[in-house]
């Protein structure tokens, strides 16, 4: 029998930077520079860079039988 518990330290896996763009305050749309709707190429949008850090423990347990 045995116990296993993976990533005990908490180490935080770096991930690829993803983003989105930043939406207004009422949540009913997406900030842009110059205050007029979002253009189909995001290119009037603001970027917003999400963290994607995390860390979790991974615990197993299990049996070891040898015949």
């Amino acid at each position: 029998m045995f116990v296993d518990f993976q990533n005990i330290l908490f180490y935080k896996t770096p991930y690829l930077p993803k983003f989105t763009f930043e939406r207004n305050d009422d949540n009913t749309g997406f900030k842009t520079t110059d205050g007029q709707p979002i253009k189909a190429d995001g290119s009037n949008a603001i970027p917003l860079i999400l963290n994607q850090r995390s860390a979790t423990i991974v615990p197993s347990i299990g049996f070891i039988f040898e015949f």
